[in-house]
């Protein structure tokens, strides 16, 4: 059976690095996995669904669940693609340019602010009555 990433988005907050999905082909396609980073270590998780306990915390149910040994033969198998998904995505590329990092202030010109968003430049019109939406 093939195990296929499948659309990849690069998120960054906190350890989580990016939601994909798993297509195990002719027989069930898993929607918003989640990758993480902390440290040395990475992991994929089963989606899951964000609740409040009594106490009024955050707290997370999974919605998919399998033995962890299985999740991480599993994570093994999808790591390499994963990683090729998101080495290639053009949300990462962006981040790579030295003037992602660099602060708002030093990207606004003539009074309009410069957005890049998935490798492309976007520009925030002065008056927002120019907006396209």
């Amino acid at each position: 059976m093939n195990i296929l990433v499948k659309n990849v988005k690069p998120y960054s907050k906190g350890a989580l690095r990016a939601f994909f999905d798993l297509e195990m082909e002719g027989l069930l396609t898993i929607y918003g996995c989640t990758y993480f980073v902390k440290g040395e270590s990475h992991w994929i998780s089963m989606p899951s669904k964000q609740y409040k306990d009594k106490d009024g915390n955050d707290k997370y149910q999974p919605v998919v669940e399998m033995p962890a040994e299985r999740l991480t033969k599993l994570r093994d198998l999808v790591m390499p693609q994963l990683k090729r998904e998101l080495d290639n995505s053009p949300a990462t590329k962006a981040r790579d340019d030295p003037a992602f990092n660099q602060p708002m202030a030093e990207r606004v010109e003539g009074g309009r602010a410069q957005l890049i968003r998935e490798g492309r430049e976007w520009v925030v019109p002065d008056d927002l009555d120019e907006m396209p939406f």
